[in-house]
């Protein structure tokens, strides 16, 4: 099970903006996001060509709103990642 990937930090980022609560870096946290810049699918894609065992969580209604901003416009998730770690 991997813990966090781009599209839960993005997910996590907009769910903050979203509800007007603090965006800033909690640097009490000590948490490594070795994924932080892979996507779901891709970080899917890696397992089965590493043969590892991949289960998909249900999407969240935001989840599914970052999907269908990402397939109109390619490029979203990384894009807010970048304006998320500024802000930061």
């Amino acid at each position: 099970f991997i813990p966090w990937s781009l599209d839960n930090e993005i997910e996590l980022f907009l769910e903050k903006v979203f509800n007007n609560e603090e965006i800033m870096l909690e640097k009490n946290k000590k948490i490594i996001k070795l994924l932080k810049n892979l996507s779901e699918e891709e970080i899917e894609m890696v397992a089965k060509v590493k043969n590892i065992s991949f289960v998909k969580k249900e999407k969240s209604q935001l989840k599914q709103f970052i999907e269908d901003i990402e397939k109109k416009y390619p490029g979203s998730k990384f894009s807010l990642l970048k304006s998320k770690d500024i802000i930061e």
